[in-house]
């Protein structure tokens, strides 16, 4: 397996990772597009892949400035692993990837949110150095 960083080519796979995620979510196509090349364009966001004969993984972050710490902090926005490879180590190995180019920015901390049902993922997380220390709230507009 080998990780690097995206590229354009590498939408179409990284689409079909998010619809594996969210098989409930209508995601637009185009729109997600345009999230995505934005994304590429951003100095405050990275962008990597697990490749083996193909994508298999995806991991974002976004970067930010934070009062709390005093510094940057980086925000996971996704980590994906394809269903065949969940459990083998590439969660682990693309996780520590990204957290080593969010260190490699200045970030201070990596922080993420997950939903509640999610309870598989709270352990890897755990397990993997992060904390539970706050609800995640949100207000359609």
């Amino acid at each position: 397996m080998k990780i690097s960083k995206v590229l354009k080519k590498d939408f179409e796979s990284i689409f079909n990772l998010l619809n594996e995620l969210w098989p409930h979510e209508k995601l637009d196509e185009k729109k997600t597009k345009g999230i995505f090349e934005r994304k590429l364009k951003r100095k405050n966001n990275v962008q990597l892949v697990a490749l083996e004969k193909g994508v298999i993984g995806y991991a974002s972050i976004s970067i930010k400035e934070s009062f709390q710490e005093q510094g940057k902090v980086a925000f996971l926005d996704e980590l994906i692993i394809t269903e065949k490879f969940r459990g083998k180590g590439v969660e682990k190995e693309l996780l520590e990837e990204i957290s080593k180019k969010a260190k490699d920015k200045g970030c201070k901390k990596i922080q993420l949110y997950s939903s509640f049902k999610r309870e598989r993922e709270h352990e890897f997380y755990v397990k993997n150095g992060f904390n539970k220390k706050a609800f995640f709230f949100w207000k359609t507009l």
